[in-house]
């Protein structure tokens, strides 16, 4: 197939591993993909009911459902593209023969093709990262100029905790490891272990300084590997929580560097509960209508200037369907 065949291009993009993937690897690991552009989201609210007995001779017994509210959601798109030269695909790569052969030059343009993706992926995944992150702590707000949206997912108020005067986890009198506990409950209250947390950097100096939670901290998994969850450093157990350092950071359109996760917070959750990585279709007349598929990429050449623009676009959507089996609390 021509490499510059949107199904070549689509197939790809697709396979272009992206660093820094924690959350979308450990937690948003339901991938989800739609024919349709729109999402339907379901937030559930399940029960602790005990399922009956019944006897040999008996059917079955009718339960209830589920409690649930479903909203129907248009996806957010991402849709970016660059534009090469003829000059560009002129470049041999370091190393390469001086004196290039018409399959040499054909292998410089798909790996400049290709390395031209892995950034215009990269930076769309950065993306999708950020609304994973955003979706921890209760909603997925967006406000530029050309776009403005916000997700709620109904996080009860007692999830979203926020700590104040001596209750502060750098505070000599802060109980944390009560406050830890408190939300343990609280998310068992709903049928969820909240067993793995995510600490922002202050929160972690804040934790290690603390004279009751360093002897507390359970740290003898540290020779599995600081590096079990990519991108973050494992810091302990403490309660039955495995706490990891979650530091990533992207760059705001006033080119600051920003937190992933606001920091000051930190955040417990359930991994075996529903977190949805949902991806809706994406609309282009060039593949001849809707593509399901999580990265969409197409090329196509202008005459006058004579350049090829290189083209992806995903529709992505991270959904927190189990609002109770999140705890996301400022602590500092």
């Amino acid at each position: 197939m021509d490499l510059l065949h949107w199904r070549s291009l689509t197939e790809a993009v697709n396979n272009i591993v992206t660093p820094g993937r924690v959350l979308i690897d450990k937690v948003f690991t339901r991938v989800r993909k739609h024919a349709t552009r729109t999402i339907d989201v379901d937030i559930i609210e399940g029960n602790k009911k005990l399922a009956p007995f019944v006897s040999p001779i008996e059917g079955g017994v009718v339960i209830t459902k589920l409690g649930r509210k479903m909203s129907t959601v248009q996806a957010p798109r991402i849709r970016i593209k660059t534009t090469l030269n003829p000059s560009d695909f002129n470049d041999r790569a370091p190393g390469g023969v001086v004196y290039a052969s018409v399959q040499d030059k054909e292998k410089y343009k798909k790996e400049k093709i290709a390395l031209e993706q892995q950034n215009m992926k990269d930076q769309s995944f950065r993306r999708i990262h950020w609304m994973c992150a955003q979706a921890l702590t209760g909603k997925i707000t967006v406000a530029q100029d050309n776009v403005a949206f916000e997700i709620d997912f109904l996080f009860p108020v007692a999830h979203k905790p926020v700590l104040e005067g001596n209750a502060v986890w750098s505070d000599a009198a802060a109980t944390i490891l009560k406050n830890i506990r408190t939300w343990k409950r609280l998310g068992a209250s709903k049928g969820h272990n909240l067993r793995l947390a995510f600490s922002t950097p202050s929160v972690t100096d804040a934790l290690l300084a603390n004279e009751e939670i360093k002897k507390l901290l359970d740290n003898r998994r540290l020779n599995v590997g600081a590096l079990e969850l990519d991108g973050t450093d494992y810091i302990g157990r403490l309660a039955g929580v495995d706490i990891y350092e979650f530091s990533e950071e992207y760059v705001d359109e006033n080119n600051q560097s920003q937190p992933m996760l606001p920091d000051g917070t930190f955040t417990m959750l359930d991994p075996d509960a529903r977190f949805d990585m949902n991806y809706a279709a994406v609309e282009d007349l060039d593949a001849g209508g809707d593509v399901v598929t999580e990265f969409f990429s197409k090329s196509w050449t202008e005459k006058d200037p004579s350049r090829l623009w290189l083209l992806i676009e995903s529709d992505p959507l991270p959904t927190v369907n189990q609002p109770g089996a999140v705890v996301h609390a400022t602590v500092l």
